[in-house]
């Protein structure tokens, strides 16, 4: 018969005060969503928001190209601007992040 792992020997494991575990929750909470919402989840949010805004301007200006008969003008003038823009917001963020 195979020995059971040395965590389980000794019975179960004692549970941690409570007030140690609010302050462990309290302080992951700060270390991920951060005080002023500039955690990684903001970053994350951020990058979010880039994909976005390019996907919803390039397909605007394929709309537009379609109807005015114009392709690719505008098609590549949405991609620019959503571009730019989610890259300006992500560089915003991410000076308040670091």
């Amino acid at each position: 018969m195979v020995d059971p792992p040395p965590d389980f020997q000794d019975g179960p494991r004692p549970q941690p005060d409570s007030s140690e575990g609010d302050a462990r929750l309290k302080n992951l909470r700060e270390r991920y969503l951060g005080r002023h919402g500039t955690g990684p989840l903001a970053m994350a949010g951020a990058g979010l928001e880039l994909g976005a805004g390019v996907v919803v301007l390039t397909l605007g200006g394929w709309w537009l190209d379609t109807t005015l008969c114009t392709l690719p003008t505008f098609v590549i003038g949405g991609l620019m601007i959503g571009m730019i823009g989610g890259l300006y917001n992500m560089w915003r963020r991410g000076r308040r992040f670091f």
